[in-house]
């Protein structure tokens, strides 16, 4: 039936069934750019890395992270395309060398301290506390200086302790676990404190029989030969190990860069990072999670 002026009438079905496609319209919309956590890692796929002139991130990880965030970067890549560069150190190394300008996207610290000043510096665009980890005692194969407890690092059969250097992050909760003991003191004025540039740095005098001790992450024991963990500190003989991951507002418009800051949040990273003794504390889903 046509109206008096000639045109179409519609029933109320048919504007009731348009109200319904206007609305699920709208709503795919708002899930195309909700901006949640997981989206970007989800959205960065496949061609698109050929497509991206910025298909490579550039990471800045704590020494600690080196082995999880290699494999969670390797998959990244066979999934995408997009290479990921991975620069490891000492997080306060790491954070003076974004501080001075060096190129990078992504910033894993080994402590709230130096994301802090990454932030306060005006580099941050979104930052979260990603995982927490354990600190521990270790001695070299075998024990030969016969160290049971933070206490017998005071023996006369040990004459050296590798701890981190005195701004990486190990190497403050170390400090401050030792002192809580009250063997801080005594230690130093010993002249028993052997100095790793990182956590990796000071592991590797224990592997090679240099010392006769040494403080590292539990982490660390984990892909260590020729080490032994004697002892583990309380979680409150420090402050708690939080590892805080920072995208730099360079890579804010870099799409890979972006994606890989989700994906190292993602369900599927998180296991590798608890298959390599962390505790994730932050996990969303990503594309990878899909898969």
């Amino acid at each position: 039936m046509q109206s008096p002026r000639g045109k179409p009438r519609f029933g109320t079905g048919a504007f009731a069934l348009c109200a319904v496609v206007v609305l699920m319209s709208i709503a795919a919309a708002c899930n195309r750019t909700s901006g949640q956590p997981g989206d970007t890692a989800a959205a960065f796929s496949g061609d698109q890395a050929a497509k991206d002139g910025s298909a490579r991130v550039v990471v800045s990880a704590a020494a600690s992270t080196q082995d999880a965030v290699a494999e969670i970067a390797r998959r990244f890549t066979s999934r995408t395309g997009a290479a990921v560069d991975i620069n490891v150190g000492s997080s306060s190394a790491l954070a003076n060398q974004i501080l001075q300008g060096a190129p990078a996207d992504v910033y894993l610290s080994a402590n709230r301290q130096w994301a802090d000043a990454v932030r306060q510096a005006g580099l941050a665009a979104k930052e979260t506390i990603l995982l927490t980890n354990k600190l521990v005692l270790v001695v070299p194969a075998g024990n030969p200086a016969g160290v049971h407890s933070p206490d017998d690092l005071l023996s006369p059969r040990v004459e050296r302790i590798a701890v981190a250097g005195e701004s990486a992050p190990a190497g403050i909760y170390a400090e401050r676990a030792l002192r809580s003991l009250g063997l801080w003191e005594r230690i130093v004025g010993q002249g028993r404190i052997v100095r790793g540039s990182d956590v990796r740095a000071t592991l590797s005098y224990v592997q090679r029989g240099e010392v006769q001790a040494g403080v590292v992450y539990a982490t660390d024991v984990r892909v260590a030969t020729n080490v032994e963990a004697i002892y583990a500190f309380p979680a409150d003989a420090h402050e708690p190990i939080e590892y805080v991951l920072v995208l730099l507002k360079r890579a804010e418009t870099r799409r890979a860069a972006a994606a890989f800051f989700d994906e190292l949040q993602a369900f599927a990273a998180a296991e590798v990072f608890r298959d390599a003794g962390f505790e994730p504390l932050r996990t969303t889903t990503s594309a990878t999670d899909h898969k």
